[in-house]
């Protein structure tokens, strides 16, 4: 070994230790002859224990051939070769990435002496590349899912809004009557698929009452039966439930649907029955230092089978949107789902799991206080639509759905004006006070909903507004979003929903009460 460096090899090799990569020389028999402390951090082995060490040893048996042939084709060019590949790390308890240099050294015959080798661990850099990638799928397809329900929600607002108008038509006819409120059924279940896209995309359209204060136990406990009955008797559900209450800001539709689908991933993984594991409990600090996580308390609740468990590949593309291991069967969609609802309640979903040792979803989710109880909103009564005799101005670029709202509020008592964009509104408002601007966000033109209702009550300070959209994330990334969130119908929405959010909203005192729009529109 001492022709491998010149006189200055001391100087060298202090300098190589200081280098936080791994560098090391082998020789043609793939023997490691002289390493850095580098390879000590890396692989998780001592230099005297690396020292004469077939190298091939930490690399798994898919990789061999590869390590072997770049070794081969190395010395069989005489010229450095650099790839990527997978090493074993006891370092790690694991497998690691690595981008290796290799550069071949001959003797004075040409025969093949020296591999030269240098190996930066890549592992975290991968990993930030594919999340990175999945983000990115993530939100083109969110970008598809949000378009797609915005078109299908201004198609059910027409539907539902006729059907509406025939249900009070038919009101002596029972068999029609009973084909019409099938057809409302259908389309609700329409509105709810185009929800649950627009939330897939990041968009939360759910209804007040939808995201409400909820007691995560009392949920789990309420979805143990369904899963009994789901499962089948081959399961045994394993259920600990914290002692006290664990209150959290939900969706509770989307929380149980999330955990039915976790317990249906676990039924695959035990084709042949086994315990399906559904614990909660409050979260350690330890366990909620996160950092996509805001500072507080949270809950924990934990999904565990003990079935055929994931590969790391597996694993790490587990919340892709569609990306299944189950051929022919699966959408590839549930675990993103399940994804989209946690990261949606603010919370965090993290997965554990090794082939063959089974598989554990940890989701952690704000834990709110018992205070938050008393917030929860009353279910509204079937009541007789309230009416009224105000003027509106209803502004839409669909005309058929623009004409639908026009019927229907005149059919309530009020006088309405409407307009297809935002410049013909402007105009009418110079010569037709209003008491109320009922305008979508999403129109062609210059100028969305959101500038229009600004403009509109700049120039008439007592005017109200009321917006709607069957896209709302155009107006949660607009800079009006605080002044107008609250304001919002989302499309679709039921004929009494309009008539009750209109009422609302022209019962509450304008921006500036001291001022009319009739007063302003003179000036």
């Amino acid at each position: 070994m001492d022709n491998l460096f010149s006189a200055n090899a001391e100087i060298l090799h202090t300098f190589v230790d200081t280098i936080p990569i791994a560098f090391f020389v082998k020789d043609a028999q793939s023997r490691i002859l002289l390493m850095n402390k580098a390879c000590e951090a890396q692989w998780g082995m001592s230099l005297d224990d690396l020292y004469g060490t077939d190298a091939s040893q930490f690399f798994p048996p898919e990789q061999m051939k590869q390590f072997l042939t770049i070794d081969q084709q190395a010395f069989e060019h005489g010229r450095p070769f650099d790839f990527e590949e997978t090493f074993w790390s006891a370092a790690y308890q694991g497998n690691r990435i690595g981008h290796t240099f290799k550069n071949p050294t001959f003797d004075a015959a040409g025969r093949p002496q020296y591999l030269i080798c240098a190996m930066i661990d890549i592992t975290e850099r991968k990993h930030a590349e594919a999340a990175l990638l999945r983000g990115q799928k993530m939100e083109a397809l969110s970008q598809l899912s949000a378009g797609l329900a915005h078109d299908f929600n201004n198609l059910l607002a027409i539907i539902t809004g006729n059907l509406d108008f025939l249900e009070d038509t038919l009101a002596t006819d029972a068999k029609s009557l009973k084909r019409v409120r099938a057809a409302l059924d259908a389309a609700d279940r329409g509105a709810d698929i185009t929800r649950r896209m627009l939330k897939f995309s990041g968009v939360d359209t759910a209804p007040a009452q939808a995201r409400r204060t909820h007691d995560i136990n009392g949920l789990v406990r309420n979805m143990l039966e369904i899963f009994r009955r789901t499962l089948g008797p081959a399961y045994t559900l394993d259920s600990k439930l914290a002692a006290t209450p664990l209150l959290a800001q939900v969706d509770a539709t989307d929380l149980q649907n999330s955990l039915l689908n976790l317990a249906l991933n676990a039924r695959d993984a035990m084709p042949k029955g086994g315990v399906l594991q559904i614990h909660t409990r409050r979260a350690t600090p330890a366990e909620c230092a996160l950092p996509d996580l805001a500072a507080g308390p949270y809950l924990l609740l934990e999904v565990t089978d003990h079935g055929c468990g994931m590969s790391r590949a597996v694993r790490e593309r587990a919340f892709e949107p569609f990306f299944s291991t189950k051929a022919h069967t699966g959408t590839g969609l549930g675990l993103a789902m399940v994804y989209r609802f946690v990261t949606g309640s603010d919370g965090h979903i993290s997965v554990y799991s090794e082939e063959g040792q089974g598989t554990r979803f940890e989701i952690l989710l704000p834990l709110m206080d018992d205070a938050a109880v008393s917030a929860n909103p009353p279910n509204e009564s079937d009541v007789a639509p309230p009416r009224g005799t105000e003027k509106i101005l209803v502004v839409d670029d669909e005309a058929e759905l623009r004409q639908l709202v026009t019927q229907q509020l005149s059919g309530l008592g009020y006088r309405i004006f409407n307009a297809s964009n935002a410049e013909d509104a402007l105009n009418l408002l110079k010569t037709q006070p209003v008491d109320l601007l009922f305008s979508d966000v999403v129109m062609p033109g210059s100028m969305p909903g959101t500038e229009l209702a600004a403009q509109a009550q700049q120039r008439y300070p007592g005017l109200r507004v009321l917006l709607t959209s069957g896209f709302p994330q155009k107006i949660a990334n607009d800079p009006a979003y605080a002044r107008y969130a609250g304001n919002l119908l989302n499309k679709p929405y039921r004929y009494r929903d309009l008539a009750q959010r209109v009422r609302t909203v022209l019962d509450t005192p304008p921006p500036n009460a001291s001022s009319s729009n009739r007063e302003s529109a003179s000036d």
